[in-house]
């Protein structure tokens, strides 16, 4: 069945980040974006925002460290995260 619009995008974002083109498909692309998809368990011939589940940010765990205390204060130390567009296509 043909890929739903909504995840043409995220389809092609895989491929540009990837294959390093987003009109090129490559194997190592396709493997990562099947395997996202069978993670959430989506379905991509079907809207995205009809399958939205709460998804908490355990991902983001790896990227934030415990760094100091300082005046009892704790410093941790993160890699700041940005998108570019979102899925409505707004900066």
């Amino acid at each position: 069945m043909p890929r739903h619009p909504d995840f043409e995008k995220i389809y092609r974002a895989f491929m540009r980040f990837y294959c390093g083109d987003p009109s090129i498909e490559c194997d190592r692309g396709k493997q990562a974006y099947y395997a996202w998809l069978n993670k959430l368990g989506l379905d991509d011939t079907k809207p995205y925002a009809a399958q939205v589940q709460f998804e908490a940010f355990n991902w983001a765990e790896p990227t934030i460290s415990f760094l100091r205390e300082e005046g009892g204060v704790k410093l941790y130390k993160c890699i700041a995260l940005v998108h570019n567009t979102s899925m409505n296509n707004n900066a």
